[in-house]
């Protein structure tokens, strides 16, 4: 956890309109970052929570965005070779630069889900997993779109693993 200095300049226009010396908006800033997690783990049970302030892309508004996200899980083993996870998370993430693009907007979002996992043997693992985000929405939002869906995987990963030598 600690400072972090921002300095960010944003054209008013984005493109091509963006290049030929069209005025800019700028900020510059301190701000804190940082982050903790917390984990409580028994027998086949897990408990983790975590909180993380950072700085972000924006992910949909135009320019950075200081994000802030809230996150727990909580975990299952089943037998020696199975687990069951279930997870939420909030994510808030305000534009560091306002303009009429953005003034009232809102990328925050709430999703959860959960993932059931099996391992198939050493190295590879079967998952699949559910889950659903549900997006704020601000006050310039245009009510035809809407951030919310679901979404499903299902994976099968391989795990390379080599040990260490010494030199």
């Amino acid at each position: 956890v600690g400072p972090q200095y921002l300095d960010t300049r944003q054209s008013l226009l984005s493109g091509e309109a963006a290049t030929v010396g069209l005025p800019t908006q700028s900020v510059c800033m301190w701000s804190w970052m940082g982050g903790a997690t917390i984990s409580w783990t028994v027998k086949h049970n897990g408990l983790f929570a975590s909180a993380v302030r950072q700085i972000g892309t924006g992910i949909g508004l135009q320019g950075n965005v200081r994000q802030t996200i809230i996150s727990f899980q909580a975990q299952h083993k089943i037998g020696k070779r199975s687990a069951l996870d279930v997870f939420t998370s909030y994510n808030m993430n305000e534009p560091l630069i306002q303009n009429r693009l953005n003034v009232g907007s809102s990328n925050s979002y709430l999703s959860a889900g959960g993932e059931f996992s099996r391992n198939l043997t050493d190295r590879w693992t079967l998952r699949c997993t559910v889950w659903a985000i549900r997006q704020g929405a601000g006050s310039n939002a245009d009510p035809q779109y809407s951030g919310n869906h679901n979404r499903a995987a299902i994976s099968l990963s391989y795990q390379l693993t080599k040990p260490l030598r010494r030199g």
